[in-house]
């Protein structure tokens, strides 16, 4: 069988597979915030609301600024203290009941490429940090596990925004393979 013909019928298989569905493929995005959190892991957190100040406590930030999200709500950003010029921590709301808190976060290497999120590097020690003002007990040990799962520890995104909710809450945390971390109040507009 020749070159071209393997390649037809590879790239045919794949289209009989997206027309016909895949039982693994995702679910539709469809699903109702209700139903994405009924799916989620939960734990217990340290606070029941967005606090501006608990949630920074003890973070590597500088160069704070004041300026409106795109829905009209009060935004805050910082830069991250060892990190590229890129990366940042974004809080959207009130000081003392906020929306979200997202981190933004990229260290990289001699050749350009990302580096991992692994102990001892900034972005690391931001997420746990982050992490620790927000989750009750052991947050190092839920970070590093939602790190691996995103992929970051490698560099790569491996499961796309591993989610934990918090227990009697809307707020849940997620990290993206991207280099994000994501703290959202889902009761509020954002």
């Amino acid at each position: 069988m020749s070159l071209i013909n393997k390649k037809g019928l590879i790239l045919l298989g794949g289209l009989l597979l997206y027309a016909c569905g895949d039982k693994g493929a995702p679910p539709p995005p469809a699903q109702t915030a209700e139903k994405a959190k009924d799916a989620k892991e939960y734990v217990q957190l340290k606070v029941d609301k967005l606090d501006v100040k608990n949630l920074t406590k003890n973070l590597p930030i500088y160069a704070e600024t004041h300026d409106k999200s795109g829905v009209g709500l009060p935004r805050t950003r910082w830069k991250i203290k060892g990190a590229s010029e890129y990366s940042g921590l974004e809080y959207i709301g009130s000081q003392n009941d906020g929306a979200q808190i997202s981190l933004s976060c990229q260290v990289f290497d001699s050749k350009g490429m990302p580096t991992p999120w692994i102990k001892g590097q900034v972005c690391y020690q931001v997420a746990v940090a982050l992490v620790n003002n927000v989750v009750e007990g052991d947050g190092t040990f839920k970070s590093e596990v939602m790190m691996a799962k995103a992929g970051l520890d490698q560099a790569k995104g491996l499961i796309p925004d591993p989610s934990v909710w918090g227990k009697s809450t809307d707020i849940g945390i997620s990290f993206s393979g991207e280099g994000y971390v994501f703290v959202t109040n889902y009761a509020k507009k954002h």
